[in-house]
């Protein structure tokens, strides 16, 4: 169920399962950072509603570059609130462009994500299976 729509993001919630999908879209390339810090709010603000599980990020038309003032802001208010809320995983999908794809890495570190377990995927389906499976199953996987 679409549960937010923007000119840069749409968010659906998954009842089955308990997860929500952070697709961006291509306009995210015309995204300043005040417009990013909501849109990211935003994704917080559903997951406190909803109590969600855990996130797959469709970042393959995500392409704004993350300035670091403004990842070091993810890291300290977004990924605090995801943990705060019960997120457990987070599966993202690689954007296509090179330079925003890194600004994504860098706020995968260990430090950052310390009790989520995050995966990068080229596929949402596979994304949505490690979501899905059981916490054995995914005990491999980087746990940050």
């Amino acid at each position: 169920m679409k549960v937010y729509e923007s000119s840069y993001l749409t968010i659906e919630y998954i009842q089955e399962g308990n997860y929500q999908v952070n697709t961006w879209l291509p306009n995210s390339k015309t995204l300043d950072e005040a417009t990013f810090k909501k849109e990211v709010s935003e994704q917080t603000k559903i997951a406190v509603e909803k109590s969600t599980s855990a996130f797959i990020t469709d970042a393959s038309d995500f392409l704004f570059t993350i300035h670091p003032e403004t990842q070091k802001w993810v890291n300290q208010t977004i990924f605090t609130d995801m943990r705060e809320v019960g997120v457990k995983k987070l599966a993202l999908l690689s954007s296509s462009d090179i330079i925003a794809q890194l600004s994504i890495e860098q706020l995968i570190d260990e430090d950052t994500l310390k009790g989520f377990a995050s995966e990068f995927f080229d596929d949402k389906e596979k994304a949505r299976e490690w979501i899905l499976s059981s916490e054995e199953e995914y005990s491999s996987s980087t746990q940050i």
